[in-house]
């Protein structure tokens, strides 16, 4: 298995639907997680059910800051101190893609 795509906390309401990913190490930096995130967008935003896509992720983690601002997401903001595990608490940033920025993602 190379990775994972998870969809979750979709809210009907609003619109939105959080993501999350995660990727074997031996599948870095090969473009596939970008080809997943890309596809996977499209996709939402064509069910015209979703205007919102959300992810969370861990400050420290600078290629996947990197993949979504990539792909068009905008970094809205740091939760700071927001999770801890095996004993280490760390920030997240905030990221969302809005249907209307799809112009804004890669090819």
């Amino acid at each position: 298995m190379l990775g994972t795509f998870q969809l979750f906390k979709y809210e009907q309401a609003s619109q939105r639907i959080e993501i999350g990913y995660a990727l074997a190490r031996s599948a870095w930096g090969k473009g596939l997680m970008g080809e997943a995130l890309t596809a996977v967008s499209h996709h939402l935003f064509a069910m015209r059910e979703v205007r919102r896509i959300e992810a969370e992720v861990r400050s420290a983690n600078v290629a996947s800051c990197r993949l979504l601002e990539a792909s068009g997401f905008k970094r809205e903001g740091t939760a700071r101190l927001r999770y801890t595990c095996k004993g280490e608490t760390y920030d997240t940033h905030l990221y969302g893609l809005l249907s209307c920025d799809r112009h804004l993602f890669r090819a």
